[in-house]
């Protein structure tokens, strides 16, 4: 904890924030996955195209936060260019 504190300090904000909402985005589409799975219930027929919803959600909230932290080291990196 104490390296991500560091880091978020010596980041720029706007780089801060493409990070932070980066990982809010992502960490709401793993819970909404989670509610899925536990609304869902037991493994059956009935479900599976409910479980294959969940995954698909997993499989974006990795996109999102690979996307929110890319970005941002990107924006990090243009901004200490520019100054």
């Amino acid at each position: 904890m104490r390296f991500l504190s560091r880091l978020s300090r010596s980041m720029q904000p706007l780089s801060r924030y493409i990070m932070t909402r980066g990982s809010l985005l992502s960490c709401a589409l793993l819970v909404s996955a989670l509610l899925m799975m536990v609304w869902g219930g037991a493994h059956t027929p009935d479900t599976r195209m409910l479980y294959e919803y969940a995954d698909y959600t997993v499989t974006m909230a990795m996109a999102v936060m690979g996307a929110g932290l890319f970005g941002a080291l990107a924006m990090e990196d243009m901004l200490r260019r520019a100054t």
